[in-house]
């Protein structure tokens, strides 16, 4: 069993190996999904923290409720149309 020392350090790895992705522009979106409890949110909040500069607009928008898309278009939308 992992002591949460070495889960910590893998988990910063793969915090880090992400960012990077995104930041090349790779991966221009990020989608993280699993099992409640896990740190998805924690992951994403912290990879928006990290990453804000390097975007001209960052969207949080949880899918708890599973929006359908022409609703988070229309709040979506609005938003970037603004500039």
């Amino acid at each position: 069993m992992m002591t949460f020392f070495e889960y910590f350090h893998q988990a910063q790895h793969f915090q880090l190996a992400i960012a990077h992705t995104i930041s090349l522009k790779l991966l221009p979106s990020h989608s993280p999904v699993g099992d409640g409890g896990i740190g998805k949110t924690s992951l994403a909040a912290k990879l928006v923290q990290d990453l804000q500069d390097e975007f001209e607009f960052m969207i949080w928008r949880s899918l708890d409720n599973a929006p359908q898309l022409k609703e988070l278009l229309g709040d979506i939308v609005p938003f970037l149309s603004r500039q």
